[in-house]
């Protein structure tokens, strides 16, 4: 029986998400990404009123849910319009029937005292990312705004410079990796543009940080304290 090994927050982990995370050859999945949104949250410093580290499913009930008042209702509650730097894990190639169908993550952000919205794809940035990224962003943008419907035209997508992933399989761990990168540059009142920041992560860094995700949630599964530090 695949049971609960990590319960943090608002996350679970099985112990085929552990797995995942111990395998460095797997694709990560949206419990993988929410306990790390939630640890981001909660155990390393990148907390609201910053910062809004989004879970997936919540990105996904934007881009699926087509009843405005019934997203808005499940969705304001996140008080996205009263952070300054709003992170979505974008997941691709999925379909509303099949949980955790998506093949491939990628990151948008948004900074709103530079009123910039970035894409961060470790993929390329093709065509169905680009789409993806502008469907969650035409959803989100009037939560982000103000809380409510009324809201003025987004600011636009750019592309933000992003390591590109080599072995067809990490884009979970880049996604985290950059979400932290911006999430702690956003608490420190840095700009989110210095490109040289994020692009400095190599495959041997995303290894790295793959082992790092994996250790804080088997500490956690162990009923140790979570790391605080700097990953």
């Amino acid at each position: 029986m695949d049971s609960v090994s990590v319960s943090y927050h608002s996350s679970v982990l099985y112990q085929s998400d552990i797995a995942l995370l111990l395998d460095a050859r797997a694709w990560l999945n949206d419990a993988c990404l929410t306990f790390w949104s939630e640890y981001l949250t909660h155990g390393a410093s990148c907390a609201p009123p910053l910062v809004a580290c989004v879970h997936p499913s919540a990105v996904a009930l934007a881009l699926w849910e087509d009843d405005e008042a019934d997203r808005f209702q499940a969705l304001r509650p996140l008080a996205l319009h009263t952070v300054g730097c709003v992170l979505l894990p974008l997941c691709h190639g999925g379909d509303r029937a099949t949980p955790q169908s998506g093949g491939h993550w990628s990151l948008l952000a948004f900074h709103r005292r530079e009123l910039r919205a970035a894409h961060y794809d470790s993929g390329g940035g093709g065509a169905l990312s680009r789409e993806v990224a502008r469907a969650a962003w035409a959803r989100l943008w009037p939560l982000v705004h103000g809380g409510c419907g009324d809201a003025p035209p987004p600011p636009p997508i750019v592309d933000g410079s992003c390591p590109q992933q080599t072995d067809g399989f990490s884009c979970g761990v880049i996604v985290a990796a950059l979400s932290e990168r911006l999430a702690r540059r956003a608490a420190d009142g840095l700009p989110p543009h210095d490109d040289s920041v994020l692009t400095r992560l190599t495959q041997r860094d995303v290894e790295s940080y793959r082992r790092e995700m994996s250790e804080v949630a088997q500490r956690l599964a162990g009923g140790a304290a979570p790391l605080t530090g700097q990953l």
